[in-house]
């Protein structure tokens, strides 16, 4: 019989990852069990409470608590420090266009000039991110069991991490136009690889979000949001590979949005299991759905996810149990066949045993 090894695939979609809590409050309560662990962005941070879990269903309860606790304002906490030097940026380079207009060159110039070595040059604002990581942080350091995610007793996980071409504002902005024209790919590390310090940074590294987070340098590299690789056909956003890689044979994948390009045409070797959003949970406001934290909305988005999985995968986890039940009770069948025919045996030993005694 074949060996089964399944997997859970998390995308990225900020915000819209309490869709992926339903779900996998779904998944635990049909019974599903997991080997490995992919996830990009949000995902990476979804996906690292599971393989970090004992079951599903441990990894369920500590995901709604999670999210159920946050709100906008302790989630989207503004990196104050760097607003300013973002501003004066803009201001540069409104400036050094003015150069070519007069009266005012010699001025713009100067001006320019004076700003330009602020912005470039000031430490803090290197990575030029209008939000303050260390919420997030703090969210993964209380979630997460390390002990268990990077013990014997973890799942496999891997998370999508996006090279970045740099960490200061330049960079993020030849990052942001790789990610436009779908240049580049995402890597996946595999977390279990790494010790507890370096594991918080790719995590916080695949949901670096441009502009919004700081990238993060791990090792000799730097790293930005996981979701960013090969946007068209969304490598990166939807991390197949390394579940495939690793041997998985049957993938549940967890999409944030309707119109996701993954292609299960490129994976003939896995059985996936692909559950979508039944309607549009953008509002048609992709990036106001990605930073919106609110309770309400946070609240149906996890009932979202627990609807649609039961609509997609129910009657297959359903399907799947009986026939686990039947292969357990010809199992157990064949075992009491054989203990018949062994208390035949020896019945029939005694008997000749008995017959042998009488006629001596």
């Amino acid at each position: 019989m074949a060996v089964i090894k399944s997997g859970l695939v998390l995308s990225g979609g900020g915000a819209k990852g309490a869709y992926e809590v339903g779900v996998i409050k779904t998944l635990a309560r049909l019974g599903f069990k997991l080997d490995a662990v992919s996830g990009a962005s949000i995902g990476a941070l979804n996906g690292a409470v599971v393989a970090a879990s004992p079951n599903l269903q441990t990894a369920a309860d500590i995901l709604e608590a999670v999210w159920t606790g946050l709100d906008s304002e302790s989630v989207l906490k503004l990196n104050k420090s760097n607003i300013r030097y973002i501003a004066l940026g803009a201001l540069h380079q409104v400036l050094r266009k003015a150069l070519f207009l007069n009266p005012v060159s010699f001025v713009a110039m100067v001006a320019a000039s004076r700003i330009g070595r602020i912005v470039f040059t000031e430490e803090d604002a290197r990575f030029m991110a209008i939000l303050d990581s260390s919420p997030l942080e703090k969210i993964i350091e209380v979630a997460l069991d390390f002990d268990t995610l990077l013990g014997p007793e973890g799942k496999e996980f891997y998370a999508s991490v996006y090279p970045s071409r740099g960490g200061r504002f330049l960079g993020t902005v030849r990052d942001l136009v790789r990610y436009g024209v779908s240049a580049g790919e995402s890597v996946f590390l595999r977390i279990n690889d790494y010790d507890q310090e370096t594991a918080i940074k790719i995590i916080l590294a695949s949901a670096a979000i441009p502009i919004a987070l700081n990238a993060v340098k791990v090792d000799d590299e730097i790293y930005r949001d996981g979701g960013m690789g090969n946007r068209v056909e969304e490598q990166g956003n939807v991390p197949m590979k390394p579940l495939a890689d690793a041997g998985c044979t049957h993938v549940v994948l967890v999409m944030l949005r309707q119109g996701s390009l993954f292609n299960r045409n490129e994976w003939p070797d896995i059985t996936p299991i692909e559950i979508r959003p039944s309607f549009d949970i953008t509002g048609g406001r992709m990036l106001k759905s990605t930073f919106d934290f609110s309770p309400q909305r946070i609240r149906e988005l996890i009932q979202c996810g627990e609807e649609d999985a039961e609509k997609y995968i129910g009657n297959i986890a359903r399907a799947y149990g009986l026939l686990r039940n039947m292969r357990r009770q010809q199992k157990e069948m064949a075992k009491t066949c054989e203990l018949n025919h062994a208390q035949e045996q020896e019945y029939d030993s005694g008997m000749r045993k008995i017959h042998e005694d009488l006629h001596r």
